[in-house]
């Protein structure tokens, strides 16, 4: 996530709100209104999200828009978006082959397929340093965002 991070920021793509904003309404309100922007503003990174209701203050910072505009899927993919669309589109309209032509041409269709599943890995990654496991899994540990009132 971090690469993510310093490549939006790189690109003058990102927004880092460094206050304490609220995960109920305000968080999602103010993407929202960033993601309306004509070009889509810019990926905003809320590094102090807290709960008011509780008086939480969560240490788990929220990314918001980061795929809501066509400069940064671009970016995040490292091509232009319509090539991913076109290849979604192709990949979904496949059609088994009819001969053995047709089955070497589908390779590089199929190669294409090779990093779809997830891997699994000898070694932790960063992600899985800390880890909560049985009686310690708490999801409210996790700033869960409110987007509509009473909900």
């Amino acid at each position: 996530m971090q690469k993510t991070i310093d490549l939006l920021k790189k690109s003058n793509e990102l927004t880092i709100i460094k206050k304490n904003v609220d995960i109920y309404l305000e968080i999602p309100h103010l993407a929202y209104a960033e993601v309306k922007k004509a070009d889509g503003g810019k990926a905003l990174l809320f590094t102090h999200p807290v709960d008011s209701k509780s008086g939480k203050v969560f240490d788990v910072p929220v990314l918001m828009n980061i795929f809501g505009s066509y400069k940064r899927c671009e970016l995040l993919f490292g091509r232009p978006i319509e090539s991913v669309a076109d290849e979604i589109t192709k990949l979904l309209h496949m059609k088994p082959p009819s001969g053995l032509k047709e089955k070497f041409s589908m390779l590089g269709d199929l190669f294409s397929l090779k990093d779809i599943f997830p891997k699994r890995l000898k070694y932790e990654g960063a992600c899985q340093k800390i880890k909560y496991l049985n009686d310690d899994i708490d999801l409210y540990k996790l700033p869960i965002l409110t987007t509509w009132e009473g909900v």
